[in-house]
């Protein structure tokens, strides 16, 4: 989800970053947070609405209990909560139709799992806890955030106190239009790094936060902010559909061997059009782009002008038949399982001490 190989490229960099174990030690600095839920909090908060999961009561129960994991980690009080629109798939390139094909054929993974079970051990009162364990991962799979979750997020977070907010489109879209220098944004989407308006970004992983500063950044790179946000433009990304895109490390590592073309990547432009056309320019005097054709539009539009093209998704195709005989064997493997569900994934508590250095403008050297 985002720029192609986005985070790992800033890793192999060897960016500076802090390590934060409660996004509260951010916001004593007075430092509003706007945060990217589905980008961040996918996993967690499809695990929370899914009905499949023991102690599932309804949707409401559901936002409560999530409301509750995200207060350990965030004052409701200086942040805002951002919530992709309805219609809006996480990855933009995966269409509707993509997103319920997959859906099903999780199903008929858990069908034929159960069944499989069933007929090796003769009585599904005796299924070991690694086949349980991988039905109900399976199960997760086939569970997408519809329209309904977000309307009643949306509803109980402000029903108790959280400033949320509904995008008309993608989250990050809407946060890189009102990000300033006061605000951090937390989001794994790597797409909100190369917006020009945002100053620092946190990443949530392995239960734990990580703070980049986006200046730091550019300065390890020697890259100009325009130069940063051209080189994701023209990289593999969700926008541009048509063009399959290297890698944002292969484009990097092109640009700076570039010993027979004059390419500037700090501060020759002020603007990432103007980079684009260069960083183009110089892919097809390499090859690897055609000449005579027009690339990286969609990227451009989201990434220059924060345009995004708001038009409904194709709708998928269901399975009747299939889906019937997926609730009524699971059913039935649900009423007769006597293992024990699977513990809830949180953020680890552990506390860490550190130092929080938050610039207030992106720039490089």
């Amino acid at each position: 989800m985002g720029v192609k190989n986005a985070w790992k490229f800033i890793k192999k960099s060897n960016s500076p970053f802090t390590v934060l174990s409660s996004l509260h030690d951010i916001q004593q600095y007075g430092t509003t947070i706007y945060v990217d839920i589905l980008g961040t909090f996918n996993e967690i908060f499809v695990k929370h609405f899914s009905p499949y999961e023991k102690g599932f009561q309804n949707d409401r129960e559901s936002c409560l209990n999530f409301l509750k994991v995200l207060s350990l980690y965030l004052d409701k009080n200086r942040c805002i909560l951002y919530l992709d629109g309805f219609d809006t798939p996480l990855e933009k390139c995966i269409n509707k139709s993509t997103v319920e094909y997959r859906k099903e054929m999780n199903k008929r993974k858990v069908t034929n799992l159960i069944k499989k079970v069933e007929s090796t051990d003769n009585s599904i009162h005796f299924i070991k806890y690694g086949q349980t364990k991988k039905i109900e991962w399976l199960l997760k799979k086939t569970v997408t955030v519809t329209n309904e979750m977000k309307q009643c997020f949306l509803q109980v977070s402000c029903e108790q106190g959280w400033d949320t907010v509904m995008a008309p489109g993608s989250a990050v879209m809407s946060i890189a239009r009102a990000a300033n220098g006061r605000t951090v944004v937390l989001s794994n989407n790597s797409d909100i790094i190369f917006h020009t308006g945002v100053v620092s970004v946190i990443k949530a992983t392995k239960g734990k936060f990580k703070l980049y500063n986006i200046s730091d950044i550019l300065y390890t790179f020697n890259f100009s902010s325009a130069a940063l946000t051209a080189l994701a433009i023209i990289s593999g990304n969700d926008h541009d559909s048509h063009i399959s895109g290297f890698d944002i490390q292969r484009n990097y590592k092109w640009l700076i061997e570039s010993k027979s073309y004059n390419l500037e990547l700090n501060g020759a432009f002020t603007k990432p059009k103007d980079y684009v056309d260069e960083y183009i320019n110089y892919l097809k005097y390499i090859g690897v782009l055609q000449p005579f054709t027009d690339y990286f539009l969609d990227s451009i539009m989201i990434f220059v002008l924060l345009f995004e093209n708001l038009k409904d998704t194709d709708g998928g195709v269901e399975h009747d038949e299939e889906y019937n005989e997926f609730e009524k064997t699971l059913k039935v493997w649900r009423s007769q399982n006597k293992t024990k569900s699977l513990k809830q994934y949180v953020f680890s508590k552990k506390v860490v001490k550190s130092t929080i250095s938050l610039p207030l403008e992106r720039r490089g050297q």
